[in-house]
């Protein structure tokens, strides 16, 4: 089987967070080290802000959510700081090779299934050391590619301290270390059980006694329903399309923030930021901009209609394109961006500099839209006019057109278009 249809074929159901609220959540768990520093941070699903608890939810579902959210919503870097990333994955998961979103060197992958188990479905394209990959297990999964043993300290004895807990006794933490193993426990809930863990060897802690999973909330902006569908029916094809696949996401303002957002994470750590769609798309190859579209589309396929700053950011996009060549064409794809990504702070509460900053978003159209930029600049002249044009000041509008030598009307024609090209956009395709 392809792919794409593998892809297409991931009977996820997901957990959405009530698009009312616009809110999804991810907790953290500190991981720490022999001296009380933070090694890194467990990332674990939360239905909702509420109850701080694991809620039973299918475990490749909670997974799949967890990476959509960290990776495209809050950012994998501002969860754990520069700090590993350990998060759990079952076969499901790791057949479909969803654990390749994760970047290799800052991330640890934790299988809770027996190793034994899982030998007998692994193929050999679940290569983790190849690149790179952490690996942290039980005592009772070892292999060659294990990093880390975790074992639950409050079901081990703690007569062995000069052994590993579990079935076996010929694992002593020297020989472990020998081997280039880390050995981590896990619950520990009291001094007592930090200092005799500390004493009989054991590298990193977590547990209550250190901190309860902290709750992360981030603002999601609602994707098209239409457009999940337009992408997904992209995904089951033999071959990418990047032409329609260019412009199904830059009728969406939020699949083009994730889109970049994904690209200029520490996944692939380029030199310099990706600054457009198209250039993300060349970029990542079929079997990442395949997994970015999964996680991108599956989690709102089950949600209702977008929001109006969406149409208004649609709107905004395709007047600015419109307007831009009239004047400089060559400028049309900049300004496209420019006005939909506009509206990014009211969409998700954060300051409009911090989210063009994580993008990579190209200085012209930073520029104009802080209003920063020469008042003669044409990114900055069109972003002025769509201004104007939404609140009624006709008389700037006129100013602008004059100093263009553009007649008013041709604004207004390109405005009318833009509303209708955005109706038709969002439009649902019939299911």
């Amino acid at each position: 089987m392809s792919v794409a249809l593998q892809n297409a074929r991931l009977n996820i159901s997901f957990k959405c967070a009530d698009i009312s609220h616009l809110e999804i959540y991810v907790a953290r768990q500190a991981i720490l080290d022999r001296a009380r520093r933070v090694h890194g941070y467990e990332l674990l699903f939360r239905a909702n802000g509420f109850e701080n608890e694991f809620d039973g939810s299918d475990p490749a579902s909670a997974t799949a959510e967890v990476l959509a959210n960290s990776l495209l919503a809050i950012g994998l870097e501002n969860l754990v700081g520069g700090k590993l990333a350990f998060v759990n994955f079952d076969r499901e998961l790791l057949l479909k090779e969803w654990h390749a979103v994760l970047p290799p060197t800052g991330s640890v992958i934790e299988i809770l299934e027996p190793w034994s188990l899982m030998l007998r479905w692994s193929p050999p394209a679940v290569n983790f050391a190849s690149r790179g990959t952490r690996l942290r297990l039980t005592i009772s999964s070892l292999t060659t590619a294990t990093s880390i043993i975790c074992s639950a300290l409050r079901t081990s004895s703690k007569s062995r301290s000069a052994a590993l807990p579990g079935p076996s006794r010929r694992h002593s933490f020297i020989s472990c270390h020998a081997r280039g193993l880390e050995m981590l426990a896990e619950k520990v809930e009291t001094y007592e059980e930090f200092a005799w863990a500390r004493k009989a060897g054991y590298d990193y802690f977590q547990g209550f006694f250190f901190a309860r999973p902290a709750i992360v909330r981030a603002k999601l902006i609602p994707v098209a329903k239409s457009n999940c569908l337009r992408l997904f029916r992209e995904v089951t094809r033999p071959e990418l399309d990047l032409k329609r696949l260019d412009q199904v996401i830059n009728a969406d303002v939020a699949l083009a923030y994730k889109l970049l957002r994904y690209v200029n994470s520490a996944l692939f750590a380029l030199p310099s930021k990706v600054q457009s769609v198209r250039h993300a798309l060349t970029f990542l190859g079929d079997a990442d901009l395949r997994r970015w579209i999964a996680l991108a589309v599956l989690p709102r396929l089950a949600e209702d209609k977008t929001a109006e700053l969406v149409t208004h950011s649609l709107v905004r996009a395709r007047f600015c394109e419109a307007a831009t060549a009239l004047t400089e064409g060559a400028l049309a794809e900049q300004a496209f961006l420019m006005g939909l990504f506009s509206l990014l702070d009211a969409l998700i509460d954060r300051p409009i500099e911090e989210l063009l900053g994580e993008l990579g978003v190209a200085p012209p159209i930073v520029a104009a839209l802080l209003e920063t930029g020469p008042e003669e600049d044409t990114l900055t002249t069109v972003y002025q006019l769509a201004l104007h044009y939404e609140t009624g000041n006709w008389d700037a509008v006129d100013e602008i057109a004059q100093r263009a030598r553009i007649e008013p009307s041709a604004f207004r024609d390109a405005y009318v278009r833009a509303v209708c090209w955005a109706e038709e956009t969002l439009a649902d395709v019939p299911r």
